[in-house]
């Protein structure tokens, strides 16, 4: 049973490029940086193409957790319980094997 919802990069960078574009979708790119939490855990922050980006996004695979943030900085969205398929985390793996 899987207890987690699932959110794939082309849907992230759909709601932030919503939120840019006053719910119009506009192609953009979504980038994707690795870093961690200061304790060695992987923590992944995403923006979306344009200079300055034109939105962000904050993914930690240990909690489960996925903020949206507009173009300004401002948080507009939390998910939690999130899993991204696209992201490669034996954490989240491991997590999954156990809850069964």
């Amino acid at each position: 049973m899987n207890l987690y919802q699932t959110k794939t990069l082309n849907e992230i960078a759909e709601m932030l490029s919503k939120r840019y574009n006053r719910g119009y979708p506009d192609g953009r790119t979504l980038n994707v940086a690795i870093g961690n939490n200061g304790y060695g855990r992987p923590v992944y922050l995403f923006t979306l193409q344009g200079s300055p980006p034109k939105g962000y996004a904050i993914y930690t695979p240990e909690t489960a957790t996925l903020w949206l943030f507009d173009a300004w900085g401002k948080r507009f969205r939390k998910f939690e319980d999130i899993t991204i398929p696209e992201l490669k985390n034996p954490k989240e793996k491991e997590r999954r094997n156990n809850a069964c």
